[in-house]
């Protein structure tokens, strides 16, 4: 590790990469992948500032999509969407410095719209369906 930067690899016994991520200055930079033990990506966090998360992607084992969530200050900030296996909406939600904020909607298994929610500053204001 030279001042600090380093690409680090871990790995299951059975030799598949567990985890990766890279180090500069003795910080998180960049991605930070974890893989299921079949070699697919799990989970993918995304550092711009040090320790700093920016955004963590989550997968399903067949490795489509199964949640996306911004970050800002170590809060969630930004919209936050979770998804079926089938790869349709299960909850799309927006945050603001880590509070609910404006329309929050939740799906069932095949997509369809079953509630939704409108949020200021954290607190339920309007019961939309």
């Amino acid at each position: 590790m030279k001042n600090g930067d380093a690409v680090i690899k871990a790995y299951y016994p059975n030799g598949t990469l567990s985890t990766e991520f890279e180090l500069k200055g003795g910080r998180y930079q960049g991605a930070y992948k974890i893989f299921f033990p079949n070699g697919k990506l799990q989970e993918e966090r995304y550092y711009e500032v040090g320790d700093e998360e920016k955004q963590i992607v989550e997968y399903f084992n067949n490795g489509s999509t199964m949640r996306v969530q911004n970050y800002l200050l170590g809060e969630l900030h930004g919209p936050t969407i979770e998804y079926n296996a089938n790869g349709s909406n299960r909850i799309k939600e927006n945050y603001v410095n880590g509070n609910l904020e404006g329309l929050c909607e939740y799906f069932d298994a095949t997509g369809k719209r079953i509630h939704a929610f409108y949020y200021m500053n954290g607190e339920m204001v309007t019961v939309i369906q």
